[in-house]
């Protein structure tokens, strides 16, 4: 696929005279979308994906390979990808990286491109769905929630829901990083750094103020995608990670509890 991309990068930049050339393309749609959306989307592309690692890292031997393969595959490839697809869809004016391969008649190579990276990328997903499904409803199988969520994701296909993916992405770059920020506010200004074991923690239910910090940085992130104002999924992961330490104020001096229990055991991180 490394291979195919760079073809499609001298192709392109073959086609239009260079990076010069490139830099001159007059876009087919006049007006297009603000940058901060375009973040937005570029964002949503890979933030779902990233909320899933934890269910495939967890298969490595060693702590450091899960960590290196999540490195490599999202801050790495899958910005090159996103590279070599922008400077496509600019060459050939084309809003899929398929419709450029066919473009340069490279018909077998855009199959065989859309046959792996779907079955590559849903089986991942479809597997996700599943483990999510179980957790959630505290039943040991998740075969019926892959077979269902495929029936569901062929359905809506069949709608033609890909022409509101735009959209939908950029749902999902104001949706997720605010969970990024409750988790980092929490790891900093909650746990200090000491994590404890899961097996040494009796549970909350519901942490409020993790779910109050969510809900403040997802209206951050979306009031700033509906005035144009800076990056959203930026802002809602700062707002969210300062609100973890106010909203842990304000409910613990209310008497509400916030924190899980620990039961005495060294942290993780000493």
């Amino acid at each position: 696929m490394l291979v195919l991309c760079l073809w499609v990068l001298y192709q392109a930049l073959d086609r239009v005279g260079g990076w010069s050339g490139l830099a001159a393309v007059t876009p087919a749609e006049q007006g297009g979308i603000a940058w901060a959306t375009a973040v937005t989307i570029v964002v949503g592309t890979f933030v779902s994906g990233g909320t899933q690692t934890p269910n495939w890292s967890r298969f490595a031997r060693r702590p450091w390979q899960g960590f290196t393969a999540a490195l490599c595959a999202f801050p790495v490839f899958n910005l090159l990808m996103l590279f070599f697809g922008a400077i496509g869809a600019i060459a050939f004016q084309a809003t899929d990286f398929v419709a450029v391969l066919l473009r340069l008649n490279l018909v077998a190579a855009a199959v065989l491109l859309l046959f792996f990276n779907v079955w590559t990328t849903q089986e991942n997903t479809a597997y996700a769905f599943g483990v999510a499904g179980a957790e959630l409803f505290n039943v040991p199988a998740k075969r019926p929630f892959i077979i269902g969520g495929v029936a569901v994701a062929i359905v809506l296909a069949l709608t033609g829901i890909y022409e509101a993916l735009p959209q939908y992405l950029v749902l999902l770059g104001i949706l997720i990083p605010p969970l990024g920020g409750v988790i980092i506010g929490g790891h900093l200004f909650v746990w200090r750094g000491r994590l404890p074991r899961p097996d040494q923690i009796r549970f909350l239910s519901v942490r409020w103020s993790c779910a109050t910090a969510y809900l403040l940085g997802l209206a951050v992130a979306f009031a700033s995608e509906q005035l144009s104002l800076g990056l959203p999924p930026v802002h809602g992961i700062a707002a969210a990670i300062l609100a973890v330490p106010a909203a842990e104020w304000v409910l613990r001096a209310a008497g509400v509890r916030t924190r899980h229990e620990e039961l005495g055991e060294e942290p993780w991180n000493t």
